[in-house]
């Protein structure tokens, strides 16, 4: 019973009923990844791939790798796609894959809707051995791994156009129970629900485009708000600031090698209390475009 509770008690201390899932600072850049409605929403396929570190400076901080893929078929009303990923917290890593299909239409002349669906697989591996016990040797978790793998799915709607786009999307969606014990079903420890809000307009001023935007996150019974503005020069390089409820600022920098080749990196300055002890989270992005449809 001891590994039960014990068990149940990290997962709880983990967050449950905050959120479970990475953050990004470039969320503009990772929107595929948040809302399965937007695979195939440009004409071409895009191939990206994610670093995040955060809270330098801090042991064991989390580090968020994440790989997608995803662009239009030649209809452009249907788009694939699909991301791996990896989450590494403390003793904890998150592990997984998630494929994605999106059926697109035009609502008017100039405005498009995306509706999607993602399904998928995740593991989740709890370290023993990188914990500090109170009870030394415990059967359940000094020196082994527990581990488990469950489904996953997200839904997501998107509404976009050349000028605007609103993204609503729900990530584990099925709320998935953690049963890392198959004669305990009494647990505690789930993949909690989560909403995403978001949306952009932009504007343009001559060779200068300048995207406000803003991301909402809610997990029963937390909400975070965060908002951006990017502002891009000649289609080739861009500035941006971003803001985080209870967490701080990132600056982002990018450049457009070219039409097909782009590379962005953001730097986040902590602002409250937090800030004693790290030196910032570092992000870094590189896109690729190709297959024009």
């Amino acid at each position: 019973m001891r590994k039960y509770i014990l068990i149940s008690f990290l997962f709880v201390a983990f967050g449950l009923k905050a959120q479970q899932l990475p953050q990004f600072t470039q969320y503009m850049l990772n929107d595929y990844v948040l809302n399965p409605a937007i695979g195939g929403s440009k004409s071409h396929f895009i191939a990206q791939g994610n670093q995040r570190m955060q809270w330098v400076g801090v042991t064991d901080a989390p580090r968020t790798f994440v790989f997608s893929l995803h662009g239009p078929l030649q209809s452009q009303k249907v788009g694939l796609g699909g991301f791996i990923f990896s989450d590494i917290t403390g003793p904890t890593r998150r592990t997984g894959a998630k494929f994605s299909y999106a059926y697109h239409f035009k609502v008017s002349d100039k405005i498009k809707m995306g509706l999607g669906l993602s399904a998928g697989v995740l593991q989740f591996i709890l370290d023993g051995s990188k914990l500090d016990l109170a009870v030394q040797n415990d059967l359940a978790l000094s020196n082994a791994q527990q581990s488990v793998v469950v489904p996953d799915a997200a839904a997501g709607l998107y509404l976009y156009s050349d000028d605007f786009f609103v993204s609503l999307s729900a990530p584990q969606l099925i709320n998935t129970k953690l049963q890392f014990f198959e004669d305990y079903e009494n647990t505690l420890s789930r993949l909690a629900q989560h909403y995403y809000g978001m949306a952009g307009y932009n504007f343009r001023i001559s060779e200068f485009l300048i995207q406000p935007s803003v991301l909402v996150k809610f997990v029963d019974p937390l909400i975070q708000f965060e908002g951006g503005l990017k502002v891009e020069y000649d289609e080739l390089i861009w500035l941006g600031g971003n803001f985080r409820q209870d967490d701080g600022l990132g600056v982002m920098l990018g450049y457009n090698i070219n039409q097909n080749f782009s590379f962005a990196y953001s730097y986040d300055i902590p602002l409250y209390s937090y800030s004693r002890y790290s030196n910032g989270s570092h992000e870094v992005v590189l896109r690729i475009n190709f297959l024009e449809r």
